[in-house]
This record gives C-alpha cells, sequence and structure tokens, in this order.
C-alpha cells in the first residue's frame, strides 16, 4: 500500500543518504538529482521529468519496498517489466542481495540514462541484467508503441494509440513474450515480477499459459482502467485470483490500481 503525506519524507530518508538535495532542489531546481542509495550505496540518477516516478518508488513506496526484500533470498530472480530508467531495480538492489533482476525497457532514450547508472555501480553491473524490449503475451516481433513526442525523457509509451491524450509519436521496438523470457533465461521459476507497462500488462497476462504463470510466486503489477470489458482491474484481479494467487488491490490514481498477487502454496 502506497503512503501519503509527510510518510513519504521518511521513506525518502530510509531509502537515501543524501536527502539534503532533495530540499534544496525546492529551492532552486536542477535538471537532474544524483541520489545514493542505503543501506547498499547505489548512485541514482533523477532527471527532472521523472522525479515523479522516483517519489513514487522511493517515497509513495508503491513496491512495499521492505516487505518485498523479505521474501527474497541470494538465489532470488526477479523481472522488472517496464523498467523506465531502473528506478525499481536499483531501490530493490539496495536493499537484498539477490541473484540478478531481468530489467526490461524498449524506449532508447531511458534506456541510454538506465546504462549510464549501471556503468557507474558495480553492484548493478553483477546483478541488473538489461534486455531492450517490450514484453509481450504472444510472440510479436517488432511492435509499435504510442509516447509524447514533446518529452525529452518519457514517463510511459503504450501500445494503445489513446492511452495519453499526449501521445503523438510512434516508435517500432523489438518484443519479446514472457513465456520467451523463461525459456532463454532457462527459467524454472520467479520469485517476483513488477509490471508498470502502461496497458501491455492485460496482453502479458491474458495470452501466457496458466502452467507458465504458476511459476511467479509473486507480482505486483499496475493495472489500468481502459475499458469495461476486460482490460481493467476487476477483470485482471478476477483473472489472477482464478490462476491461483491470492490478490488485493489499492487506487492508484483515477484511471490505474496497483494489484498484488502471491501465488498460493
Amino acid at each position: 500500500m502506497a503512503v501519503y503525506g509527510n510518510q513519504r519524507y521518511l521513506k525518502l530518508f530510509e531509502n537515501v543518504s543524501n536527502t539534503r538535495i532533495y530540499f534544496l532542489d525546492k529551492i532552486k531546481k536542477q535538471s537532474e538529482l544524483v541520489f545514493i542509495t542505503k543501506p547498499i550505496a547505489i548512485k541514482v540518477r533523477v532527471p527532472r521529468r521523472l522525479m515523479l516516478i522516483f517519489k513514487e518508488i522511493f517515497m509513495s513506496d508503491v513496491y512495499s519496498i521492505h516487505e518485498l526484500a523479505k521474501g527474497l533470498n541470494e538465489n532470488s530472480v526477479v523481472l522488472d517489466i517496464g523498467a523506465n530508467v531502473g528506478f525499481f531495480s536499483v531501490l530493490l538492489l539496495s536493499k537484498k542481495n539477490i541473484k540478478k533482476i531481468i530489467a526490461f525497457e524498449p524506449i532508447p532514450v531511458n534506456i541510454q540514462t538506465l546504462k549510464k547508472t549501471i556503468s557507474e555501480n558495480k553492484v548493478l553491473q553483477d546483478k541488473l541484467v538489461l534486455q531492450e524490449k517490450a514484453v509481450t503475451g504472444q510472440p510479436m516481433g517488432d511492435l509499435t508503441l504510442f509516447l509524447d513526442s514533446e518529452k525529452e525523457l518519457t514517463e510511459n509509451a503504450s501500445v494503445f494509440s489513446g492511452f495519453e491524450s499526449t501521445h503523438a509519436q510512434k516508435l517500432v521496438v523489438p518484443s519479446i513474450s514472457l513465456t520467451q523470457i523463461f525459456q532463454e533465461n532457462k527459467l524454472d521459476q520467479v520469485d517476483f515480477v513488477k509490471m508498470d507497462c502502461e496497458g501491455s500488462e492485460f496482453d502479458i497476462l491474458y495470452h501466457t499459459d496458466s502452467s507458465l504463470l504458476k511459476k511467479i510466486k509473486h507480482m505486483i503489477l499496475e493495472v489500468h482502467d481502459l475499458d469495461t470489458d476486460k482490460n481493467n482491474t476487476e477483470y485482471m484481479n478476477s483473472f489472477l485470483q482464478s490462476h491461483g494467487f491470492a490478490t488485493t488491490y489499492y487506487r492508484l490514481s483515477a484511471k490505474s490500481h496497483v494489484i498484488n498477487a502471491h501465488q498460493k502454496a
């Protein structure tokens, strides 16, 4: 469950060691802030346009990072689907020594920033594997994403042309299905999947075989309410329950919720 109000500042102090720059930025805005995580020190770059996502992960704690870390160990494998510039992966690796995170991000400008973060941190080079692809349910080869043409870095890009009114630019990117991810990485089990992929969550999960979904122990996904048929939170929640997951969810915004899904023993 996300935290709000002054509790967000407590989370900031829990997660970064140089909090002073956050408050100084309120006086004089910078184009980019560079935070150092704790307890494991990782340098993470936060461009101005992505501050909202940084706050969502590092301050509002939408992934309940401490509780998540408790359920992982040194052999755990995590998938970060919709990695953006890597805030979630960085925060998790600052809390727990796990085997690896495989992160998927198709947008070139976000990839460039994430690669820079990886190159500046040895711990990420050892633990964070970046795949420059979008994730799908059905194998599709290249696919077209729609994104904001006016932003240097983008918070979101979607396979749906009307996902945001500002999404006027088209971008063709390579893709990989969730099934292919398991096959190519020889994964018998995935301990955790984080999914924030602007509407693609429906294709990914609805078109993945139930036997493979059972290999996922825990998921937290942002779900976008796109219609009243199947592309909405209630249907997704019922779908996950029908495939053996115990679920809870809460509202994140007017058009999205966060679902926390644990595979039943």
